[in-house]
């Protein structure tokens, strides 16, 4: 039904959509402050900050880590088999759009998933992360793509995925990691709860 004559753009998160893990505490377990990073977590979410603060805090623990050094641990994180394969054979269709910095996944998106990306953006000063500069709107891309004459289907599971989900020509609800929060769920056209699953949604708005 969501078939038409305007070309298809694929977005995807990229924690728990394309990873099989979250990646702030799969990096801050590899630098040995993954307690750090949960203590952080929960006083956080007591705290009720919006995304962006909340992301930029987090981060603030990675900042004494060379940029060098995280680039290469991104490229050894487990990614989600069918939905690699399917950016890899769409590639030019595809997007990842993550809150992520650019300067830490730079080298992941190059060198192993290979499609375009949006991301937050960082500033860097002697190899290390200095500051945030700007933390992704995930809606705003979806929009901004559906303004250049694409139909637009998002994939994601987080809280911050949930108004781009709810943006896009089709929203998909990515629970085959991890139950996706409800507020994706309910931004959602359909639940995904297997990678196939997914795949065969969003297959179906471009071919």
């Amino acid at each position: 039904m969501l078939k038409n004559n305007k070309p298809t753009k694929y977005c995807f998160d990229l924690d728990s959509t394309i990873t099989k893990v979250e990646t702030l505490p799969f990096l801050a377990e590899h630098f040995g402050v993954k307690r750090e990073m949960e203590r952080l977590s929960c006083s956080l979410k007591e705290k009720n900050l919006d995304y962006a603060e909340d992301l930029k805090l987090r981060l603030n623990i990675l900042k004494p880590f060379p940029i060098k050094e995280i680039q290469e641990i991104f490229t050894t994180i487990p990614l989600c088999d069918g939905i690699l394969r399917f950016i890899r054979n769409h590639a030019e269709e595809c997007a990842v759009v993550t809150s992520n910095v650019d300067l830490y996944i730079n080298r992941l998106m190059k060198e192993v998933i290979g499609c375009e990306h949006y991301a937050s953006t960082g500033v860097e000063s002697n190899g290390r992360l200095l500051t945030i500069k700007s933390v992704i709107s995930k809606e705003s891309v979806v929009t901004g793509l559906q303004h250049q004459g694409y139909k637009v289907a998002f994939t994601g599971d987080g809280i911050n995925d949930a108004e781009a989900v709810k943006a896009a020509d089709l929203g998909v609800a990515a629970s085959y990691v991890k139950k996706a929060a409800k507020e994706a769920v309910s931004a959602a056209d359909i639940e995904a709860a297997t990678e196939a699953q997914a795949i065969s949604a969003i297959s179906a708005v471009g071919f």
